[in-house]
């Protein structure tokens, strides 16, 4: 069992950013049995020649960093409630990223840094809408819930969803894009990876609170969900972001006319939806029901009109909050971080 559990999670991996790689938590597994001491080989004489090519240059990594001892808000729980606070209410589930997620909790991201973050976030979407349009199939896949039918149990269908997923993911890790920048420093990112590995371990308590049997399953599922919800957002957005302009979309459109005519019943201004995801989710849904008889490529045309008849307002994005309640503790901890930062 262990090994199959290693294997699932080398395919989850393979298939999500790694910025949500590089702080997965897996479940604990068995410990294996202490292999028999076998005492060392003697050391040689030998003299070992000295290398004579040249070592290959090593890529570029980026500066690591301490997470700072500070406390923080934590996403498992409503951000009204402070470190110190008791909360016996269950986890919070989100539909966004836990890297954007972690954004609001993180007292080191100020209102300076939510510009070059939301440049980032913009060009992502930019990468991410042809690739929602091309593999529209797998995303109508997931948004039917493929992920749900993952199981450690079926590696042959944990194999084909990875592969199937696997274009939906920009492996270029958001906060480490920000840090390259300059938008954020190395202890900024630190704790916002700390922030984020804290809210998967207080998820995976309670799930094996509830469930001991299913937190291998559920973790590999929200592993994959996280990964995903990127292009599955790109995709609800771009849906929602037609409901403001049909008259523009549909008009050289070659899709039946009573498709049409349903579409633009759902109709919806484009200040409800920013800074709404639910009622983003709202409007795509509608548009989904509308568009049921149009075929895989009727679909796609749809979608690039929207992109094609987009003004320069841009696209519809997730919203940076960096709008946390006052807490004296937290606030004064992320002063003295930031003027050490400075230092």
């Amino acid at each position: 069992m262990t090994n199959r559990i290693l294997i699932a999670l080398g395919l989850a991996a393979t298939c999500v950013s790694p910025s949500i790689g590089q702080v997965l938590v897996p479940p604990p597994a068995a410990k294996e049995p202490s292999p028999e001491y076998t005492p060392p080989e003697p050391p040689s004489t030998r003299r070992v020649p000295q290398r004579t090519t040249r070592p290959q240059p090593q890529p570029r990594r980026m500066p690591q960093s301490e997470a700072p001892n500070i406390p923080f808000r934590s996403a498992a729980r409503p951000i009204e409630v402070g470190p110190n606070e008791s909360y016996d209410g269950p986890v919070i589930r989100y539909e966004q990223p836990m890297q954007f997620v972690a954004i609001q909790r993180n007292p080191l991201i100020k209102e300076n840094a939510v510009e070059g973050l939301r440049q980032i976030m913009a060009e992502r979407r930019e990468q991410m809408e042809p690739l929602v349009i091309t593999h529209l199939d797998t995303v109508m896949d997931i948004r039917s819930g493929i992920i749900d039918t993952l199981t450690i149990q079926d590696m042959e269908n944990m194999g084909q969803v990875t592969a199937a997923i696997q274009p939906l993911v920009i492996t270029e890790p958001f906060m480490s894009t920000a840090q390259d920048r300059g938008v954020i420093t190395a202890p900024t990112n630190a704790l916002h990876q700390k922030i984020v590995r804290e809210y998967q371990t207080t998820l995976q308590a309670e799930v094996a609170e509830n469930d001991p049997d299913a937190v291998t399953d559920f973790f590999l599922k929200f592993v994959l969900r996280d990964g995903l919800y990127e292009a599955e957002n790109a995709y609800v957005d771009l849906l929602a972001e037609g409901t403001t302009r049909w008259d523009k979309v549909l008009a050289d459109l070659d899709i039946p006319s009573d498709v049409k005519q349903a579409l633009k019943k759902v109709s919806f201004k484009r200040g409800a939806l920013e800074g709404d995801l639910q009622a983003r989710s709202r409007a795509a849904s509608q548009v989904e029901l509308a568009w049921r008889p149009l075929n895989l490529e009727q679909r796609k045309s749809l979608l690039r009109k929207i992109v094609e008849t987009r003004g320069d307002e841009g696209p519809i994005l997730p919203t940076i909050s960096t709008d946390r309640p006052t807490d004296a503790r937290i606030d004064d901890a992320g002063s003295a971080a930031d003027e050490a930062n400075k230092r």
